[in-house]
């Protein structure tokens, strides 16, 4: 008989924290990747107000995790478009 083996979990989970905060837990090596991610997205070359997202999609991250959006905005920019909400 075999046995089923549940998949790795991701080691990444965004959740809300409470009205005014998100959280953010994972490993060393999973916050170390988004971090890149965002600090690549701020730097690459393309238009100036564009947006990244990833769906929280195994493996990378735990079941029932958020996804994330990333906004880059023009310097100045004052209004979030109610699109972006």
């Amino acid at each position: 008989m075999t046995s089923k083996q549940k998949p790795p979990q991701g080691d990444l989970y965004i959740t809300t924290d409470n009205q005014d905060w998100i959280a953010i837990h994972g490993t060393r090596e999973a916050l170390a990747k988004l971090a890149q991610e965002l600090l690549d997205f701020a730097r690459a070359e393309g238009p100036e107000e564009h947006c990244q997202g990833q769906d929280p999609i195994e493996p990378y991250f735990r079941a029932g995790s958020l996804g994330y959006m990333f906004y880059r905005r023009k310097p100045g920019w004052t209004e979030v478009d109610r699109a972006d909400r």
